[in-house]
């Protein structure tokens, strides 16, 4: 049903980062490998089959409409619910998504993809590693974000968790980040 695997919450995502399970599931969003049948995104597409693990950690998800896309794992998807998510080009600097990246730099619009000509991508740059990764994500899927922007609060535990991120990376890739300087890390 999950490839594989149970979905888990917070604080397994947090214990299993950089182990590419990718298995994180809030009630209002889900990595791609989390999905099942009849769930349905903010933008009303319901997926109509189990997700199908592809190479290089993506998931392509077949949607009742007929369309499929290839998504990273590590990508929240926003479900139907009272919060909408954020399409990829839309996403802003500071924007924190609900697995705890941060998006780094301004995303960019590269079209058609070589993944699936079918698939439409933007490019974003998210917290992980020395300098960030810059992921393609279909342009058409809603993505889970919290609701504050960066400098998260490190009272709670993804905000812990998002800023331990951040303050791992080499400064130059956290140098676009609004009120960095002001920011003490208190994990």
């Amino acid at each position: 049903m999950h490839i594989g695997k149970t979905p888990y919450g917070l604080k397994e995502h947090i214990e299993n980062t950089g182990s590419g399970l990718n298995l994180y599931r809030g009630e209002d969003f889900g990595q791609p490998r989390t999905l099942q049948q009849g769930d349905k995104l903010s933008n009303e597409w319901v997926i109509a089959s189990e997700p199908y693990e592809m190479h290089n950690g993506d998931v392509r998800l077949y949607f009742s409409n007929g369309k499929q896309r290839i998504v990273p794992a590590r990508i929240p998807l926003q479900l139907k619910s009272d919060r909408p998510g954020i399409y990829p080009a839309h996403l802003r600097v500071g924007n924190i998504l609900q697995t705890g990246c941060v998006v780094l730099e301004m995303t960019h619009i590269v079209g058609a993809s070589e993944k699936d000509g079918n698939q439409d991508e933007v490019l974003i740059k998210v917290t992980g590693g020395w300098y960030g990764h810059e992921i393609g994500v279909p342009s058409d899927l809603p993505i889970a974000v919290v609701d504050e922007m960066y400098p998260p609060s490190p009272s709670s535990p993804l905000g812990a968790f998002a800023l331990e991120q951040v303050f791992k990376m080499h400064e130059t890739a956290r140098q676009y980040l609004p009120k960095l300087g002001q920011l003490a890390l208190e994990i």
